[in-house]
Order: C-alpha cells, then structure tokens, then sequence
C-alpha cells in the first residue's frame, strides 16, 4: 500500500480533528464532575448527597438510553446535520450547567446534555466510515480509540486542575469554544448526505423507540440501583424487571414494524454479535476496575484527585499510543489477531495488578503493570468499531455502531456495580490493607473475564468483509 493512498487528505485532517475534539469534550464530562461535587453542594441550594448523585446519572443514563435510537436516526437524517444539532445542543446546555443556580437546574441541565452527548457520539462511527475508505479507516478509529482512552483516565485531574484554578463553573463552560470550532469545520468539510435512506417523521418507528428507550432507561438504572440499594433490593429487581418487559415487547414489534428502529438480523451476524459481547466486556473491564484502583488511591493513599490523574497518565498515553498503532497495524494484521492480542494483555495486565496491589506495593511500583494494562485497552478497544463498521452494509452503520455503542455506558456501569459487590465484600474496616485486599479480588475477577474475552476474539474471522447490500448475515 503506497504512502499516498494512506496518508489523510487535507479535509480528512480537519474532519477528524473535529471529531476528536468533541470526543474529548463530551467523555471527559462523563466524569470530570466527580470531582467537584463537594463544591457544588456547597455553591448551590438544594444539594443533597442523593441530588449530587444525579449530576452523574443523569448524563450516563440519558446518554446510554438514547445512542441507538440516535445511531438508527443517523442513518435516515444524515450524520452531519446529526452531528451540528447535538454540537449546538451540547454547547447549550453545557452553558446551562455553568450558569445552574440551583441543584434541580444542573440536574435537568445534565440530562440535556447526557441526551446531546448521544446524538454526537452516535454519529461519530458513521461520519468516519463516508469519511476514511478503508486504506485509512482503521487507523483514523485507532487515533478516536486512543483519545476515548486517555480522555477517561485524565478526567479526575483536568477536573481538579479546572476546580483549583476557576471554579466548578467552568468544568463547562470550557465546552463552549471546542463546541464552536467543530460546528464550523463541520460545515464547510462535510457534505450534506441527506441520510442514506428515505425518512418521514410519519413512517418513524415511535413505538419501537418510545420501548427500546424506556427498556436501556431501565437497564441503565437497575445497575446504578445496585450499586447503591444492592442486587437484591426491590428498586434494582424492578429496574432490571422492567428492562426484560419492554426488550421483549420491543423484540417483538420490531419483527412486524413496517420500518423498524433495529434490523433484528444484526444480531445474527456472527461476527456483529462477537464485537458486541466485547464492547461489553472490556467497559466492564477497564472501567469498572479503574474505578476502585481510584478509590484505592484516593482513600487508601490519600492520593488528590490532580496526583491520581498524574499517577494514571502514563496509564492512558499506553492506551492512546496502543490505539493508535492498532489502527495502523490492521493493514497487516487481522483485527481479530490484534483483539485477541489484547484482550490477552488485558489479562497480564490485570494478573499483575492484582498481586502488587495485593502485595501492597507502593503505587509508584504499580506503574509498569499500568503501562500493560494500557496498552493491552488499547490494542483490545481500537479494532473493536473497525469491524463492527466492516461488518455491515453503510447504509446500517450508523444503526450497528449505535447498537455497540450501547453496550459500553451499560457495560461501564455493570462492571462498576459488579465489581463494586466484589469490593465491598472484601474491604472490611476501611484500612488500607483490606482496601488494598478487595482491590487485588477486583482485578483477579477481571483476569478471569478476560480469558472469556479472549476466547470470543478467536472465534471471529480473520478478515471481516463488508456485505454489499443490506443484508447482516455473516
């Protein structure tokens, strides 16, 4: 392959930079907050510890709920006008955020933006596949890969560096330029596609978004319930009850809609349905096991928000240079070779963890297992859109890239409620050393999920080949 046909055109650079940026923009405000909420219960009246919780829930699970519905939209509408409307949208109410006065303000401010955060993230997959053909499609996901990664891991210190030096505030309001700069790119570097299939708001699936909405609404609360009430607690049961009621209900109209939401085949695809399982793998993963290797070192070394993101920076430049090559090397490798390679570090990497974490090593020592880990989520997350683009028609990616898409928030939020039952359980008095013990428990939970991971990756094919038309079928 020659270094022109791979080297990025002057308007793919800039779309690309475009998507970048928002995609730094909108992961970081998943979690960036978590840091401030001391601040923001002190600033704004009606803070309490149940209605500082929802400044987080509410952006994850609007932002869950609506990504297929906004990916299967996408395919329809056309991927730029999506992409503005939920820029613009995002930068609204990201002003709203900043300007809250009070708690009831910042909440229904959150969820706004929770709900243009999916519009944006929805359609990024399918703008990068009518952008990139595939001499350069890998790799310009392996560099949105690479930032996906980093970006979740620097959020707890952009968040206390931003707090320390302005104020709350501007957690949010720092969205405002990003937001005006990639709206103009967008503009003038994209064409309008119209949507690569006929729409009418009276052929719209209603139904079938109003069920598949209110089934990933309450999937997503369920796992969030658990994480506070417990598994077993009659909140969290009916959440997950409510999910399995209207999934089925959903499954069923899609089979008869006329025009339905989901193509109920994509499922069938095996190598769609291998990604997928991955999707919710590695989020469970590396999310859910991120997030007590935090408190670890919050709590149990007294570490501040701003030292752990330091701490954990070379963690997320591991996982963005990983990422990165992943993209590049998919010309050579097969994208299945390079999943299983690391999902496979996922599981070196975590094996490691466990025992100098449990060995209470300093945390300085735990840096080069972090660098594995890293490097392993990068390798093992940047193949995973590649494939799922290559394995069905263009005029379904929006649809599919949604329907993964939806796995990770979910995932995210398994693997912090799952492992959060396997923290808990293990974390005794409170002391460092039984912090240290449940963490080592966490992450030898993870090594075993990831074996799983690396079975499912063998399974797929070596190369994965676009179905000319509309079938799914692989």
């Amino acid at each position: 392959m020659t270094e022109e046909r791979t080297r990025f055109s002057r308007r793919q650079t800039l779309i690309l930079g475009s998507l970048l940026a928002t995609t730094i923009m909108f992961t970081i405000d998943i979690t960036i907050v978590t840091v401030a909420l001391p601040e923001i219960g002190d600033a704004l009246d009606g803070a309490t510890i149940g209605s500082l919780q929802w400044v987080i829930i509410g952006y994850t699970v609007t932002f869950g709920s609506l990504l297929l519905i906004c990916g299967s939209l996408s395919d329809a509408l056309g991927v730029r006008r999506m992409f503005l409307a939920g820029t613009v949208g995002f930068a609204v109410f990201s002003l709203a955020c900043g300007l809250a006065p009070t708690m009831l303000w910042l909440n229904v401010a959150r969820a706004l933006q929770g709900v243009a955060a999916a519009v944006m993230f929805a359609v990024i997959m399918p703008l990068l596949a009518r952008t990139f053909d595939e001499s350069v499609r890998a790799r310009a996901i392996g560099y949105w890969s690479g930032v996906v990664g980093v970006s979740g891991v620097l959020a707890p210190a952009v968040g206390g560096l931003l707090v320390d030096a302005a104020g709350w505030r501007w957690m949010f309001l720092i969205n405002l330029p990003v937001a005006v700069i990639a709206v103009a790119l967008i503009w003038f570097t994209v064409d309008d596609d119209g949507g690569s299939r006929p729409f009418s708001f009276g052929s719209f699936d209603v139904l079938g978004a109003v069920l598949l909405a209110g089934a990933l609404t309450a999937v997503n609360l369920g796992v969030v319930w658990a994480q506070s009430d417990g598994w077993l607690a009659g909140s969290t049961l009916g959440g997950l009850g409510v999910f399995i009621v209207l999934i089925a209900v959903f499954a069923a109209w899609e089979s008869r809609a006329s025009n339905p939401l989901v193509d109920l085949r994509l499922p069938t695809n095996r190598v769609f349905g291998g990604v997928s399982a991955l999707a919710l793998l590695n989020r469970v993963a590396t999310v859910g096991a991120a997030v007590y290797l935090v408190i670890l070192l919050q709590d149990g070394y007294g570490y501040s928000a701003a030292a752990t993101g330091l701490l954990l920076l070379p963690l997320g430049l591991a996982t963005m240079v990983a990422s990165i090559w992943a993209g590049r090397a998919q010309d050579r490798l097969a994208a299945s070779t390079i999943l299983a390679i690391g999902f496979g570090g996922l599981v070196v990497g975590s094996a490691l963890l466990s025992w100098q974490v449990g060995a209470q090593h300093a945390p300085a020592v735990l840096i080069p297992a972090m660098i594995v880990w890293g490097a392993a989520n990068g390798l093992a997350n940047a193949p995973i859109m590649a494939v799922t683009t290559a394995s069905v028609p263009i005029e379904r990616v929006g649809m599919a890239t949604g329907l993964v898409n939806s796995f990770f928030p979910i995932g995210a939020g398994l693997g912090t409620a799952v492992l959060g039952s396997v923290f808990a359980g293990g974390v005794g008095d409170g002391s460092r050393a039984s912090m240290a013990g449940a963490t080592s428990t966490v992450y030898a939970v993870v090594c075993g999920l990831m074996v799983v991971a690396v079975a499912v990756a063998l399974t797929l094919s070596p190369r994965v080949r676009r179905p000319a038309r509309a079938g799914v079928r692989a």
